[in-house]
């Protein structure tokens, strides 16, 4: 196993590590912050290879707050169909087997090592969503009152199906108005999946009820066009403010 030979079959830099062993740096990155893909290439025998990231690709998405588990690590297997790579228990990217294989078992670890990588913000917990649910209630329990404010609220919608919304304010005639906070995601933009999910919920409750019992709230600091895009879509469904910008909660849930 020599660094010249890597160098022709793939462009690839490499240097010595051990004896029969080099380490192999792509040239493309596993995420924003410009870390390379890396890979142990060895050979153990004259006819035979085996290939490791040491569990190098992994640590980057953990690192980066993406949460990995066996069922997401089956869908990457799955999804992108290797036949000389898999990902093991230490969630080391590997590959072993005869030497002529070597090449293509190399372009299977880096599938896997995408695979993993690029789902890094698909894993991370919403951490964005959760704080401003927290901030949206602070801040309606501050004005409205506690007693007022039912958490874990469920409502049956139109289709039949029980529809859960973080929480519900009681309006001054005892009804619930239920409430849906927004956030923004983790570059400060939009979180088109949360927006897309709040409007199928209020939908399911508009066919089944009055506009006044539903409400977004949504975090301000996105582009002007993208915000406006978001109240566009859920205002055919329901009512939305922003937290910063209403000044008095109580004409919002009278």
């Amino acid at each position: 196993m020599n660094c010249s030979d890597l160098l022709s079959a793939t462009g690839w830099d490499c240097r010595p590590v051990g004896e029969s062993c080099i380490l192999a740096t792509a040239p493309f990155s596993l995420g924003d912050d410009g870390e390379l893909a890396k890979f142990y290439l060895a050979q153990p025998s004259a006819d035979s290879f085996y290939i490791t990231d040491a569990s190098d690709t992994a640590r980057h998405v953990s690192a980066h707050g993406g949460r990995i588990t066996k069922s997401r690590v089956d869908a990457v297997l799955q999804h992108h169909g290797v036949r000389h790579a898999t990902i093991d228990g230490e969630l080391a990217i590997v590959a072993q087997g005869r030497l002529i294989d070597m090449q293509e078992a190399l372009w299977d670890a880096v599938k896997l090592a995408l695979g993993l990588s690029s789902n890094t913000e698909n894993w991370q917990p919403k951490f964005a969503q959760t704080k401003f649910k927290t901030l949206v209630y602070e801040a309606l329990e501050l004005e409205l009152g506690k007693n007022r404010i039912v958490t874990e609220a469920k409502v049956v919608g139109a289709s039949g199906n029980q529809i859960e919304f973080p929480f519900a304010v009681r309006r001054e005639d005892s009804s619930l108005c239920y409430v849906q906070p927004i956030g923004l995601n983790r570059v400060r933009a939009i979180d088109w999946p949360a927006v897309y999910q709040a409007h199928g919920k209020f939908f399911d409750l508009k066919r089944a009820s009055e506009i006044s019992n539903r409400l977004a709230i949504l975090e301000s600091g996105a582009a002007s066009s993208d915000y406006g895009h978001a109240v566009t879509l859920l205002a055919h469904a329901t009512r939305v403010r922003t937290l910063e910008g209403t000044l008095n909660w109580r004409e919002v849930f009278a």
